[in-house]
């Protein structure tokens, strides 16, 4: 995980890799939450570089370990995020799921 944060300002790629072994171990060692609070930082980290589709993949992936962590709030946060970079990315293709977790979220 130290090797990640080091070069995470330097090379994304890299970061990425190394967060994602990271992910997986945190994972293994049944720490679900440290696992998500990781996939959420590789997630801004690629939002911040405006590689939105990444963004989505890792806010998703956000959303599924706090929804396994027993923890509905911080994965419906990150379902907000991903409509948000849907409706960025301009994929209209996923328009329906982003319209999704809006309703769901103003039920809310």
């Amino acid at each position: 995980m130290e090797a990640a944060h080091c070069i995470k300002k330097v090379n994304t790629t890299k970061f990425l890799e190394f967060a994602n072994l990271a992910i997986n171990a945190y994972c293994m060692d049944q720490r679900i939450s440290s696992a998500a609070s990781l996939a959420k930082e590789c997630a801004e980290k690629l939002e911040e570089d405006h590689d939105y589709e990444e963004a989505i993949k890792y806010f998703e992936k956000m959303a599924e370990l706090y929804l396994t962590d027993e923890q509905p709030t911080s994965a419906n946060s990150a379902l907000v995020k991903v409509a948000d970079l849907i409706i960025l990315t301009r994929d209209f293709g996923q328009l329906p799921k982003a319209i999704k977790v809006r309703i769901r979220k103003s039920k809310h």
